[in-house]
């Protein structure tokens, strides 16, 4: 409904995997659909099982919570916890750089 799909290069769907997260999969299929390694992907989540997905795949992330703020452990994971996507957006430049 949103109509974001020109945006990106290639999708992929929960319903084209056969494990949920925390499970990489959905990760490592993107990365392939992509031709690229998972190292050098960065994934942006909102939840805490996303996160662990994208550690589990080899991937850096940044994370922007929702609803369910990550807990210590999962605060190790990624690059960055971000209050906002603009902030993520800005984190990104840094480690870009």
């Amino acid at each position: 409904m949103a109509d974001f799909t020109s945006y990106f290069t290639v999708l992929v769907c929960g319903d084209e995997t056969r494990n949920s997260k925390p499970h990489p999969e959905i990760f490592l299929a993107a990365a392939e659909k992509l031709e690229t390694p998972p190292e050098k992907c960065v994934v942006f989540e909102d939840s805490p099982v996303g996160i662990i997905a994208a550690a589990a795949a080899g991937m850096k992330s940044i994370m922007v919570p929702d609803m369910v703020q990550p807990d210590y452990k999962v605060r190790q994971l990624p690059l960055s916890v971000c209050s906002s996507l603009v902030e993520a957006k800005e984190r990104l430049a840094e480690f870009r750089q």
